[in-house]
């Protein structure tokens, strides 16, 4: 069995609509709901919702609680997971990624931070 652990953020991949308003906004994460679609032979996804935030709003702060999700999932422990995904929005990826790999010391499994446009 393989086990995946996927980090929420928010960004766009999370956001959703509201009718009454016309607002598009990070509310509550919606990773549940899609991962019960999807077919995971012999996969098990552990969903950590850390937070909900459009990126452009994120602060440093943020990025450290980012930083200290991926280390508390294993990410330098041997065995603990095959890898690690972090969603977030595609506007200040870039940013926590350099963030993570200049203070994640030694990571064991991949770290992957994706964004997405929907």
């Amino acid at each position: 069995m393989r086990k995946i652990t996927l980090i929420t953020t928010g960004g766009t991949i999370e956001k959703t609509y509201d009718e009454h308003t016309g607002e598009l906004a990070n509310r509550r994460s919606l990773v549940r709901r899609m991962l019960s679609e999807l077919r995971l032979e012999e996969t098990e996804v552990e969903v950590f919702e850390l937070m909900s935030k459009d990126s452009l709003e994120m602060t440093e702060a943020d990025r450290v609680r980012i930083l200290e999700a991926v280390r508390a999932t294993g990410a330098c422990e041997e065995g603990m997971t095959y890898g690690i995904v972090v969603l977030h929005g595609t506007d200040t990826l870039a940013l926590t990624g350099r963030y993570l790999y200049e203070n994640l010391e030694g990571p064991r499994v991949p770290v992957i931070l994706t964004g997405a446009m929907r």
